[in-house]
């Protein structure tokens, strides 16, 4: 089995109750990069990783910005098809959901947020 073949076991064993402790050879806490993640991983995997952080950019260098969801304080009213925001297109955002994330791609269902924020995270001015 392929090093790639590999991955869908370590994040099935992962998130497993019990950890199967051959699997986890070693923590890093960042590593060179203070900012790169907390890996477990046996050594093989762990390559794979990181020739594909080598390979590609990252999310954010690409214009993505994940997170672990919209706090809007009040979803009915930021939250909607994206055609339908009654805003200006510079204030909309498509918005991924879970349910729009199916076998490692995204199958956007076609929602939006309001984005009341300038890009130096300013609120927008009215009127």
């Amino acid at each position: 089995m392929s090093l790639v073949e590999q991955l869908p076991y370590l994040v099935t064993a992962l998130g497993a109750e019990l950890l199967d402790e051959t699997l986890v050879a070693e923590v890093r806490l960042g590593g060179a990069r203070r900012d790169a993640p907390w890996l477990l991983d046996g050594g093989e995997h762990l390559d794979v990783i990181r020739r594909l952080e080598q390979r590609y950019p990252t999310l954010e260098e690409v214009g993505c910005k994940v997170s672990h969801g919209v706090a809007t304080g009040c979803d009915r009213v930021f939250i909607d098809d994206y055609p339908s925001l009654p805003v200006e297109p510079s204030c909309k955002l498509p918005l991924v959901m879970a349910r729009d994330l199916a076998d490692g791609e995204i199958r956007w269902h076609g929602q939006g947020v309001i984005n009341p924020f300038r890009p130096d995270g300013r609120l927008i001015e009215s009127g």
